[in-house]
Formats: structure tokens, sequence, C-alpha cells
């Protein structure tokens, strides 16, 4: 009985330290968010494989969907863990705003200055 409940005990808490932090897109970087994953499953021994899954359990609703979207009508699953990193990578990144771009170049001190004509 003891040795059964030691075996439990000793199975769940590999399972729960090999979990990973939550993702959280307010305080963490994307790409520093994926090296200490990547050291992580090290850690643990985790092949790429499961990586995939690992990774993705980790994120919230809102970045699970954007992949989701990305990639259709592929599935998540069918992602290999190489892909996955770039995938990431790639939604977080800054996006351009053409009205706000052309209303900074606009406003650019050479568009203003009617010296310079």
């Amino acid at each position: 009985m003891i040795a059964r409940f030691i075996n439990e005990y000793i199975s769940m808490m590999a399972t729960n330290s090999m979990l990973f932090t939550p993702y959280d897109a307010r305080k963490d970087k994307i790409s520093v968010y994926l090296e200490r994953f990547d050291s992580h499953c090290k850690v643990f021994g985790i092949d790429n494989t499961k990586k995939v899954d690992l990774c993705v359990a980790s994120l919230n609703n809102d970045a699970y969907e954007k992949i989701k979207i990305s990639i259709s009508p592929l599935k998540v699953s069918d992602l290999d863990w190489e892909k996955l990193q770039l995938i990431l990578l790639d939604l977080s990144r800054p996006r351009s705003r053409p009205i706000l771009e052309q209303k900074d170049f606009i406003s650019m001190p050479c568009f203003n200055n009617q010296d310079n004509l």
C-alpha cells in the first residue's frame, strides 16, 4: 500500500515538474520564453515531438487561437517544433500600421517647413 502511494506520488511529481510556466504575452517576450522552454525540455529529456504538445498546452487561449487561424486548414497537432517556433515568433512581431506610418511620414519636419521650398 505504501509502495503504491510512493510510486503514485513520484509519478505525479515527475508529471507536474514537466509542466512549464504558462505564456503571458503581457509579461513574456516570446523569443526568451521559447529559449527557456527549450532549456526546460532538455532538463527533463523531452524530445521535439512532445515539445509541441507541451508548448501548446502552456499557451493562453488567445495565442492558441492565433496559431490555429494562421495555419488553417492544418491542425496545431500537425506542426513540428521548428515550425511552431517560427509561427510564434512571426505572430509576436509588431505589425505595421500603414495609416499611422503615413501620418508619421507626412508630419516629418521636411513636409511642414515651407522655407525648404
